[in-house]
């Protein structure tokens, strides 16, 4: 019945989905299983408050679920991205200040308590580290992206979405452009035609372009774009680039 109303409210049938969850709690109220299929159909539809209350109830039967925590962090910090994430600027006593400090600490502790059950649990550690970032511990979350890194991954994806994840974090909250260039290209270089590799495709192109603008002849973003076009087999492009950068070191010997 769960399942069922999740695959409905995708297709906007919500009245139908809605009464087959309640149906379905009526019938298992102790299922775990049942629960928490439940809670992710109230976090979609913004009931954040049903859904970590039925977590919370499948959380006492089942205490050493990880993927419990996990979602419970998941529907706090839907919480916070509502109120927003940037710090209140009239103090810590504002009522707005301390909600927002309150939500920090509760993902906090159910993304660490996740993690802390399941050390592989890769969604719970990135999320640890979003947390990590807003409340500025970041040595802490580089700390997070620094072990993700040396990881072995069964699905392409997973490394992909990990070396995009680090790339960002490298260039808004570290300031470092040639790190974050490294880890979008190694994303961008594994073989997989994936979401998570036209993320880091889309990080590049950006980065290039807007040295680009700031300099036509720039060697970095040249560079940058030599190297998508040979991963990319794409021999043209590669030309163009090798031309310009030609060009270049001939101008600067003049």
């Amino acid at each position: 019945m769960v399942l069922l109303a999740l695959k409905l409210q995708e297709f906007n049938q919500k009245e139908e989905a809605s009464t087959l969850v309640e149906r379905a709690l009526q019938k298992s109220p102790g299922q775990p299983y049942v629960l928490r299929y439940a809670a992710k159909f109230y976090r979609k539809e913004g009931d954040v408050e049903n859904a970590v209350k039925l977590l919370e109830k499948a959380l006492k039967i089942t205490p050493s679920s990880s993927f419990l925590y996990h979602q419970i962090g998941q529907c706090y910090i839907d919480k916070l991205y509502a109120l927003g994430t940037d710090r209140c600027s009239n103090g810590p006593d504002d009522p707005a200040s301390q909600e927002k400090a309150s939500l920090i600490e509760q993902c906090r502790h159910y993304f660490s308590e996740a993690v802390a059950l399941k050390s592989s649990f890769t969604a719970a550690k990135l999320k640890l580290a979003d947390i990590l970032i807003i409340n500025e511990e970041i040595h802490e979350a580089e700390t997070i992206y620094s072990d993700l890194l040396k990881l072995e991954y069964s699905y392409p994806e997973d490394k992909q979405y990990i070396t995009y994840k680090a790339g960002q974090f490298q260039l808004y909250q570290k300031r470092s452009e040639p790190n974050a260039v490294t880890h979008f290209l190694e994303g961008f270089s594994i073989k997989s035609n994936s979401k998570q590799q036209k993320l880091c495709r889309t990080s590049l192109e950006k980065i290039a372009k807007r040295r680009l603008r700031n300099n036509p002849g720039d060697i970095k973003a040249l560079c940058i774009l030599g190297a998508m076009y040979l991963l990319d087999g794409e021999e043209p492009g590669i030309m163009k680039c090798f031309v310009k950068l030609k060009l270049q070191e001939l101008f600067n010997e003049e």
